[in-house]
């Protein structure tokens, strides 16, 4: 099953609205309550790297298949995000950090004028 989440600008208010998608395929039984907790933060970090690398188109698309949750966020912005290391009270920086911590695995691929950044989780049964 393919979810589109969220198609238009990219702004800071994307990740409301695809967090409000996946609450409603989490209530529907798409996706496990166990899991929407992270899917949400992962897509709100992955949205909030493309706002900060001033990307002006978004898509964020849900797949789910074979026990396994795929997020991926599409923006059209050049470059390609990596795990940055950050002073202890940084009040920024720890984003990639987080989603590798909590996701089964993460990468990017070059996808038109820019990339597709995915994250992937294991749907319980």
């Amino acid at each position: 099953m393919i979810s589109n989440l969220f198609h238009g600008p990219c702004t800071a208010s994307a990740a409301g609205s695809a967090r409000r998608s996946l609450r409603e395929l989490c209530e529907r039984g798409v996706i496990s309550a166990s899991i929407v907790g992270d899917l949400a933060l992962a897509g709100t970090e992955l949205i909030t790297n493309a706002v900060q690398a001033h990307a002006t188109e978004l898509d964020v698309v849900l797949t789910v298949r074979d026990g396994t949750v795929e997020l991926a966020v599409y923006d059209d912005a050049p470059g390609r995000p990596s795990p940055r290391d950050v002073a202890l009270l940084s009040t920024s920086g720890r984003g990639l950090r987080i989603v590798e911590a909590i996701a089964l695995g993460w990468g990017c691929r070059p996808a038109g004028s820019g990339k597709t950044v995915w994250v992937s989780f294991t749907q319980p049964i």
